[in-house]
């Protein structure tokens, strides 16, 4: 573990009794309500009910209270001890449906203290094996930020300030774009622009690995896989789309 994880032992109504051997974990003792309410790291609250039908009988408090923990705490999970008591598949799906149903995923299930044990150290690993992955949200802000000074103040593509990012002329854009320079200056984002300029702003995207300066060096670079050209020979002479393939794959590190 990490240390940034916390274990919290609650009831629905009361606070939690920690096991002797969650001391181990530096679990602590809390009312749910208080546990699901603070924001901050990722949490592992294990809820220490008799029975399955504690839970089936406060299904909205729980609806309201996960639904609040989600929010503040996307990472963190849930056990749910439902006792030792004789149970059936039925019941136990009233159990899990008392849960929202977008929560179903972040939600392991114990059965007593025999269980109990195993139930929270797999959601510990879960939580831990989460916090190792890439994030990819977080690289897809990533690109999609190096691309936003290519669109105005309405966040649609901008013929003039596409010519700004790669560093060329009004005039030498529109002679790219099969169009007259007034063509482009009195439409700069109409509809059809947008479609002629998504390829410079996937090409853009090489922002996310290279400065401003470094990218303009790129586009007049000579590169193999475009037949020797220069990212900007390219796009002048109508392969636009090929640079920006070029471009994603290098991005991706599969260049072909």
């Amino acid at each position: 573990m990490n240390g940034e994880t916390q274990v919290i032992f609650t009831s629905l109504k009361n606070e939690g009794s920690v096991p002797v051997w969650a001391n181990s974990l530096g679990a602590e003792s809390s009312t749910f309500i208080k546990a699901s309410s603070s924001a901050g790291n990722p949490k592992v609250i294990v809820i220490r009910e008799k029975s399955p039908r504690s839970y089936i009988q406060q299904g909205s408090f729980l609806q309201k209270t996960v639904t609040e923990l989600s929010a503040k705490s996307p990472l963190s999970r849930i056990v749910a001890d439902a006792g030792g008591d004789d149970y059936d598949l039925d019941v136990l799906t009233s159990v899990m449906h008392a849960f929202p149903a977008k929560y179903g995923s972040r939600l392991d299930l114990a059965f007593g203290s025999s269980s109990l044990r195993a139930a929270v150290f797999n959601a510990l690993a879960k939580v831990e094996h989460e916090n190792s992955l890439p994030d990819p949200l977080g690289e897809a802000r990533k690109v999609a930020a190096t691309t936003k000074d290519l669109r105005n103040g309405e966040g649609r593509l901008s013929a003039d300030l596409v010519a700004g990012v790669f560093g060329i002329s009004d005039s030498a854009l529109a002679r790219h774009l099969g169009k007259t320079r007034q063509a482009i200056h009195k439409n700069p984002a109409t509809g059809p622009m947008q479609r002629a300029l998504r390829p410079y702003e996937r090409i853009a995207r090489l922002r996310a690995a290279l400065s401003q300066t470094e990218f303009i060096a790129w586009l007049g670079r000579p590169i193999r896989d475009l037949d020797g050209r220069t990212p900007l020979e390219a796009i002048a002479s109508g392969h636009a789309e090929a640079v920006a393939d070029y471009t994603e794959d290098t991005l991706l590190g599969t260049p072909s």
